[in-house]
């Protein structure tokens, strides 16, 4: 509502949240976020139905031999948000430093044609919903890679790296950090812009795999 305030958004918001009989989050971050700010609101963990999947398949990430090009999996619209910023400056950084890493967004970004530019990215395009994890799998990526720069509450794109049969590597930030960890299907990050910062602890993850659900340092 563009028309409110910050503090008429956040009163309104308490108004709804503390004033309902059941209020559900789909992750334990969320709920906690929302608990924060409105310590009276009812909370209950929730999380969204999905079809069933089975854990994907070790190894995690395939076997490098320090040479080999690394393909990460890039999964859905990719805004500011979705870490686009973070993604454009680690390909430049990857193509600056001649680095063995490819970027494969299975989707759509805000901004093509820079991550073409550097030669190290590839985007699909657009796709239906039920053709998300056919399109994953036909990238032919080592990893999933998750870069959001706000918490997310879920992230169903997640859930489709697993179905598609890759591992993810994200921030340990919301609910994708939060469900590595639970599931162990991955590794996580700590929150960086910097991409050639990003770009040294994923090469050093591939090199030597850490512990499943593990934060890489």
């Amino acid at each position: 509502m563009p028309h409110l305030t910050v503090a008429a958004l956040h009163a309104q918001s308490r108004r709804i949240l503390e004033g309902a009989g059941r209020v559900t989050a789909p992750s334990a971050d969320a709920a906690g976020r929302i608990a924060r700010r409105f310590p009276a609101a009812r909370v209950e963990i929730v999380p969204h139905p999905e079809p069933a999947y089975a854990p994907p398949p070790q190894p995690a990430i395939r076997p490098w031999d320090g040479e080999t090009e690394i393909r990460l999996a890039v999964v859905g619209a990719i805004g500011e948000h979705k870490g686009y910023g973070v993604l454009l400056s680690m390909a430049r950084d990857a193509n600056r430093r001649g680095l063995p890493l490819r970027f494969c967004v299975a989707g759509f970004t805000r901004d093509d044609f820079p991550l073409f530019a550097t030669g190290k990215a590839f985007v699909s395009g657009r796709y239906r919903e039920e053709d998300a994890v056919d399109v994953i799998r036909e990238l032919d990526c080592h990893a999933a890679l998750f870069l959001s720069v706000w918490p997310e509450t879920y992230c169903y794109t997640l859930t489709e790296a697993w179905r598609a049969g890759l591992w993810a590597v994200g921030f340990d930030l919301g609910a994708v950090g939060e469900r590595i960890a639970a599931t162990g299907f991955g590794w996580r990050m700590p929150p960086c812009r910097d991409g050639g910062t990003v770009n040294d602890r994923l090469l050093a993850l591939c090199a030597a795999p850490p512990a499943p659900g593990s934060l890489v340092p």
